[in-house]
């Protein structure tokens, strides 16, 4: 994903399968984000497992990655939520974001 990405922009959708009755009831969520110290993507819905950016931008300069942890678990019924996990590696790609400058900003030539 590009840095700078705009906010709200789908990345994924995650899709789990239950192969009981309960598969209709999957939730989603993001359990863990390396680097910690920003959250870049979050589940907006957990039934839809569609994971998005937010409004914290993705910067190559700070980080040329992101590891999301994910979870999938269903409803349960008498025995209890049933889950499973994942990772999502985010690569970040860079942006060209300056335009080049000249070094002097007043050049004089004379032609003979």
């Amino acid at each position: 994903m590009a840095e700078n990405t705009a906010v709200s922009q789908t990345l994924t959708q995650l899709s789990g399968d239950a192969v009981d009755d309960v598969a209709a009831n999957l939730r989603y969520v993001i359990t863990k984000q390396t680097p910690s110290d920003t959250i870049y993507f979050e589940i907006l819905d957990n039934t839809t497992g569609v994971i998005t950016t937010t409004n914290n931008p993705l910067n190559y300069e700070d980080t040329d990655s992101v590891i999301l942890h994910v979870k999938v678990c269903d409803a349960g019924g008498a025995t209890g939520c049933l889950s499973s996990t994942a990772l999502v590696y985010v690569c970040v790609t860079d942006v060209n974001e300056l335009a080049p400058t000249f070094v002097q900003v007043k050049i004089m030539a004379k032609l003979i």
